[in-house]
Parts: structure tokens; sequence; C-alpha cells
């Protein structure tokens, strides 16, 4: 990051923390009149001093006994209250009480927020609401968030008491206003409240799923992905703040697991944002810090999931410091945008993003510093944070600020679109005549083109017979036997089938050559390659000269017995032709043929190495003679082959 941005970021904290601390008054209360006050129009918070039994759990009618009574500000959680020397933790257990003067006889409506985080309470004597289970020890406590409405009529000095209990949660005691107004006025609030809620959870889920299901459709637009799962997240983080409604209905739902769920939400949400806006504005954010970001949020997360609520909400300020920093530099970022892409690119979608974002980021501000430690434990900010959760509703502008921007985005590629589709049909009008010409066109490039073809295929014939055949003899050169001999070769050792191979040798060619000149010897090399092609029929087997007045044949799945049948057919052959000998009379030839079942040990040669010292054997014999390999004249074969 930039010193530009850090210093950003350092002052926007800065000007965050300078706000005034309110302190919270000691002196001993007197009973709080509200018969002046006209509760029929006016709710009014039951904040100020209230009586504090610390470490007692008291009934109506029993504090006549107590001789020694403190007094704590109310809205505030009793963490760091100093009671005799001693600074208090969240865990333990207290009564409060409060006397009201109101008129006797008039009905009036308590609005009680969640406690931290259990609680019975008496009006009068009476008790009428309770939430979880209000003990002296962990084990005998049960914690549970339920925001209640309890009506009463009133005496002229009205007790107020409170028993509460906190195992659970780092923060113990009455953290939010108590609200009193007549029936009407209360029961309107709470249902007005609920209506919200729930309104907020109803719209702000069907954005989502509606930016999922786009997302389905434009897979590469990750923003979408992003902002759909914010919602998700938001709406269901709706229903478990405020008025808890996921409470009002599932009264009996595990505290610990609810508290779990409302801190994900926080988390993974602040997670979502960061990415979305990282898709949004790519180009102006870094790559690194999003790595950091995240890699920061993540531990957070798992303490959530791996812990209870007494232990990962001992890092909720940790976090809140954290989601502090990322706005800051969020808010740098959004400096950036404004100056390029708004004020000289004129873009109306940044514009409307950063229109929603802010609000957001000043309602998730007024929530973190409402729920901060900062106000709950030292009474900072009491004057500035007076209303919590207003998260949603930011989030709530937010949507319509993005789905603004989106409609602005397809607006502006519909009209796009229907710029190009104009000058598409201004394009087809010609288009015709021009399709006309060009076929015509094409057909005459494709008759050449099949002329050209046809040339060419001709030409590749003519290179693979020049590459594969003889030049003289006109049948396969040695170059090609050896590609057929080495795919024989594998696949009879796969198939493990025999193989074999004629080696057939002109008799006294070279006198020949020397009697009747070179011209002859080349006519006698082609005639003998003539009778030696007749005589192979067999669909696999294979002709070839291998040099010289030398020619192989390779006879794949033939049995050992016809192998020789085969040589003693070409060595007919080549007698029939009767060409002119200057020793025997005419030409013969001598044949050495080799049958093989290879081995993985073996060498591909052992088998054209075979038939030649066979051959080389039949020559010594006399000529014009087949020998058939035998391993076991293998010495005799060593001292006669060439190879």
């Amino acid at each position: 990051m930039s010193r530009k941005s850090l210093t950003f970021i350092f002052l926007i904290f800065i000007i965050f923390l300078m706000y005034s601390i309110s302190t919270s008054a000691q002196s001993e209360p007197v009973a709080l009149d509200l018969r002046n006050s006209n509760l029929s129009e006016n709710i009014i918070n039951l904040d100020g001093n209230w009586e504090f039994y610390w470490q007692e759990l008291l009934q109506p009618g029993e504090f006549n006994q107590q001789s020694e009574t403190e007094f704590v500000e109310l809205p505030a959680a009793w963490n760091g209250y100093n009671l005799d020397g001693e600074s208090l933790s969240g865990n333990g257990y207290a009564t409060y009480r409060k006397t009201l003067n109101l008129k006797a006889g008039e009905q009036y409506g308590l609005k009680i927020p969640r406690i931290f985080t259990s609680y019975k309470l008496w009006l009068n004597g009476q008790q009428l609401a309770s939430a979880g289970m209000v003990a002296e020890s962990r084990a005998e406590s049960a914690p549970q968030y339920l925001p209640q409405t309890v009506f009463f009529e009133a005496a002229a000095e009205t007790e107020l008491v409170i028993q509460v209990s906190n195992f659970s949660h780092r923060s113990g005691g009455i953290l939010e206003s108590i609200k009193i107004s007549d029936k009407d006025n209360i029961l309107a609030l709470n249902n007005k409240n609920l209506a919200y809620d729930i309104f907020l959870f109803g719209s702000i889920l069907i954005m989502g799923v509606y930016h999922l299901i786009l997302f389905l459709k434009r897979r590469n637009e990750y923003s979408l992905l992003y902002f759909g799962l914010f919602c998700v997240l938001v709406s269901f983080r709706t229903i478990l703040v405020g008025e808890i409604y996921f409470i009002q209905v599932l009264s009996d739902f595990s505290w610990e697991i609810a508290h779990k769920l409302q801190t994900l939400s926080f988390y993974l949400g602040v997670l979502v944002i960061t990415g979305f806006f990282y898709e949004v504005f790519n180009s102006f954010f870094s790559e690194k810090l999003l790595k950091v970001f995240t890699l920061a949020i993540i531990p957070f997360i798992l303490v959530v999931l791996f812990t209870p609520a007494r232990i990962f909400t001992l890092v909720n300020p940790a976090f809140q410091l954290l989601t502090l920093i990322i706005i800051c530099y969020l808010l740098f970022i959004f400096y950036k945008v404004f100056k390029t892409d708004i004020i000289q690119k004129k873009n109306l979608t940044s514009l409307y993003i950063m229109i929603g974002a802010l609000a957001l980021f000043i309602t998730v501000l007024n929530d973190i510093g409402f729920l901060s430690i900062l106000r709950a434990d030292q009474k900072l900010f009491n004057d500035l944070f007076v209303v919590g959760n207003l998260s949603s509703l930011g989030f709530l502008i937010f949507i319509f600020t993005d789905s603004l921007a989106l409609a602005v985005k397809y607006s502006d590629t519909f009209v796009e679109n229907e710029k190009l589709a104009g000058e598409l049909l201004e394009l087809n009008k010609n288009l015709e005549n021009k399709v006309r010409a060009r076929t015509s066109e094409l057909f005459e490039s494709n008759a050449k083109i099949r002329e050209q073809k046809k040339d060419l295929e001709k030409a590749n014939s003519s290179l693979e017979n020049l590459a594969n055949k003889d030049a003289l003899t006109m049948i396969w050169n040695r170059r090609y036997f050896d590609q057929q001999f080495t795919l024989e070769w594998r696949r009879a050792l796969r198939s493990q089938t025999s193989l074999s191979l004629l080696f057939i040798d002109i008799d006294d060619f070279k006198i020949y050559n020397d009697q009747f000149g070179h011209d002859a010897g080349d006519i006698c090399l082609q005639k003998v390659a003539g009778a030696i092609t007749q005589s192979v029929k067999r669909a696999g087997e294979l002709a070839a000269r291998f040099g010289g007045e030398e020619f192989v044949v390779l006879l794949p799945e033939i049995e050992s017995k016809k192998v020789k049948a085969a040589a003693e057919l070409i060595r007919e052959n080549i007698g029939k032709l009767q060409l002119s000998s200057p020793l025997t009379g005419s030409v013969t030839a001598s044949i050495g043929a080799a049958s093989i079942v290879p081995a993985a040990e073996m060498k591909e040669n052992e088998l054209i190495i075979a038939a030649d010292q066979a051959m080389y054997l039949a020559k010594k014999a006399g000529k014009n003679l087949i020998e058939v390999y035998d391993k076991n004249k293998k010495e005799q074969y060593i001292k006669t082959s060439s190879i």
C-alpha cells in the first residue's frame, strides 16, 4: 500500500475516535417521575441510574434486607465496573432495580431488548417476562436472546426488578435501552420492528437469489456471485438481530448456534463484499491487499466455528478494528475511482455503486460503534451511537443503487446492441449481391482447388513411391521394410504370434553382372523382384529389396511348416524366368528362412540374422536351395553369416 493510502486510512481512524466521552453518573438516584410525560405520544428510554446488586439474585420484597446499594448507569455492560476495588468481568449475575412514578391505573407497556444473556423481569412483584435460565453458575444457566413486550397497569409507584446472569458472552448486563410508553405505542413499535425486519429479510434474500441466478447465466462476472452471496448472508443476519425474528419463531433454538450464525454472517459478509469491490474496481484494487485481508479474516472465522461464544466474542473487537481498516482502504479506492471513473469518464455505474456503498459503510460503522466494547464497557460514543442494527437498512440502499448500476450497464449494452443491429441491417441490404458475386468466384476457386488437389494427390503418391519404393525394381525399399518390420515385431510380441522372414540372394550375381554388363544386371534384378512379388499373395506379407542382389519377404502369423513352402514357390518362380547364367545355365537364388515368436528380452534383428545365416548355409550347400534356420546348427550359422 502506498504512503498516501496509509495516511488516508490513519486520518479516517483518528477522526472516528475524536468524540467526547460521556461518563455515567454515580449519584444516588431518585424515582423516575413520568407522571407529567405524554406517554400516549412519546416513547421514553429508561436510561440513567439503576440500583445494582452484584452477585445477588433478589426478588421483589427482598431489597429492604440489604445494607448497601450500588448504582450504575444504563444502558451499559457491567464489564469494568469497580466494586470494592475489583473490576468486574463479563461473567456473573446481578439484580437491577428501578422505581417509576406513573399515573395509577393507566395501561403501559415495556419494550425489552436482548439482555446479556438471560434474565427475569418483575413489575410490582409480578413476573412478566424471562429469557433463558438465570442462575448463579454456568452449569445451571442457559443463555437466550429474546426481545419482548410486556403490558401492565401502573400503580402510583411502580417497582421494576430485573435479574440478569451471564456466563456465555464476553459482555454481561443490559446493553440496550428499555423503552416505556402506553400499551398501544409499545405494541405498534413491536409490530413495526417485526414488519421491518421481515421486509428487509425477504427483499434482500430475493435480490440475493436474483443475482445468483444472473451469475449462473454469466459465469464470468464474479461480482454477481459475490453480491448474491452477500445478500443471502445479510438477509439471514437480519432475522438474527433486532427483534431476532428467528428466535421468535424457534424459541428453543440454541443460543450458541444462533450467535455463531449471527457472527459468521458478519465475518463472511466482510470477506465477500471485499471480493465484490475487488471485482468491480479491480483496476484500482491491490490484489496483494485482497489476499492479506482474506488471510486476516479466515482465522476469525475459524475461531467462531471451533470455539464457544464466551471465547470468540473476545475477538470481536479485533475483527471490528479489521473491518474499520478495510472500510478505510475501500474509501481510499473510492477516492481514486471518483477522480478517474466518475470525474473524467462520467461513469454512472461506478457513481451509483459508490453512493450505495457509502450508505452501507455509514450504517456498518454505526453498528460497530453501537456494539463496540468502547460503548458497552467504557461508555464512549453513547451520544453518537444511539440506534443499532442499521446495517440492514444500509444494505437495502446498497442493493437499490447496485441494481440501478446493473440496469444502467445492461441498458448501455442494449443501446449498443441496437446500434450494432442497425449497422448490420444496413450491411445486409447489399449482402445478397455481394454473396452472389462471391459465390461465383468461390465456384471458380473451388474448381481450381479440386484440380490442384488432384495434382497434389498425384504428387504425394509419387513422393510416397519415391520415399518407400526401390527406384530400380519398384518394390518396397529397405527403409520401408525396416519400418514395417518394427511394427510387425511389436504386434507379434503383444499377441505372442509367429513372425517369419525369407532372406533371398541371387546366386553368382556378381559374375552375371561382369559377364553381361550392368544393364543386363538391372534387368535381372527387376525380373527377380517381379517373380518374388508374384509369389507373395497373402494379406500382410511384404516383399522388399534389402540391398544389392538381396531381397527379403516378411511373413506374419504363418505356420512354420508353410514357411518353406512359401520359399519354395519363390525359388521356383525365379527359376522359371529362364535368365541365362554363365555358371549354372539359368539364374537361381538361395533362400534362408527363419521363424520366431518374439520375447521381451529379444532384439528385433535376431530374426533377420537368423534368416541371413540360413541363406548363407544354403549357398554353402550348393546354391539354389532353401535352408530353414535351426538353432541346433548355431555354430555352423555363425561361421557362414555375413551379418
